[in-house]
């Protein structure tokens, strides 16, 4: 199809929708050094793209870390989700203490999913 204007012949391209990329940018235990990726079965899922900062702080609970809401830079890693299928295992995996929330990143400044302590 293609439309005239003034003596000008203009082609209608066709319109393509990109799916949006889900990111997940993670701070503790689910770091590609810690392996709890393969033992949940999510590492195929994810695909790392880089190192990232989460605004927000960490607070120690222990076995593993929390990030609060809070001025601070937190060091993390940046994955995008390849497989909607792995957001209702790593949702089981944080549990109720963890809400996962869409997060400006500081670096690089991309959106993100984030697991942010509920305190």
């Amino acid at each position: 199809m293609s439309l005239r204007l003034f003596g000008h012949r203009f082609r209608k391209l066709p319109t393509r929708t990109r799916p949006v990329t889900q990111r997940l940018a993670v701070y503790g235990t689910l770091r590609r050094a810690d392996g709890m990726q393969e033992k949940l079965g999510v590492a195929a899922l994810l695909r790392f793209e880089r190192a990232c900062v989460i605004p927000g702080r960490l607070i120690d609970l222990g076995a593993y870390p929390g990030l609060i809401e809070a001025e601070g830079r937190v060091p993390g890693e940046l994955f995008q989700v390849l497989d909607p299928t792995a957001w209702p295992i790593l949702d089981e995996y944080e549990g109720e203490e963890y809400e996962r929330r869409r997060t400006v990143l500081l670096e690089p400044r991309a959106e993100a999913w984030v697991y942010v302590y509920r305190d």
